[in-house]
């Protein structure tokens, strides 16, 4: 697992071990949870560049139509989207991940030249 990612997930561990024991003593009855909604789908892996997204603002900003399919998922109306997050399952939950990507990248031969388009450095402006 590369660096960035071993903190990444070591940190959502960390958190869902936080969550868990606050919950257990504040709130026995599931009164909070941890979500993750990293992911590879049309959604998450929408294409941006030459096109209008439907579900992203930018890179790093959703549109209120993914927080919407996020809150469905919450409350049990999307399920096999996003995924509660618990001490236990956070290894099982990037391993999902990772079979995702390798899919994702499989199957979405325009991927990496979006990707490039979207690095690629801007003129100066004289």
């Amino acid at each position: 697992m590369p660096a960035a990612a071993r903190a990444h997930w070591s940190n959502i561990a960390a958190i869902a071990q936080v969550v868990s024991e606050a919950v257990s003593e504040e709130a026995p009855r599931g009164g909070a949870s941890l979500w993750v909604f990293d992911g590879y789908d049309a959604a998450r892996g929408e294409r941006v560049v030459g096109r209008e997204p439907l579900y992203w603002q930018d890179s790093a900003h959703f549109n209120h139509e993914l927080g919407a399919r996020m809150l469905a998922a919450v409350y049990g109306r999307e399920q096999g989207f996003g995924a509660r997050v618990e001490p236990g399952n956070v290894d099982a939950l990037y391993r999902q991940l990772l079979a995702q990507r390798k899919h994702f990248l499989a199957e979405s031969d325009w991927f990496c030249g979006d990707l490039r388009a979207l690095a690629a450095p801007v003129p100066a402006v004289r």
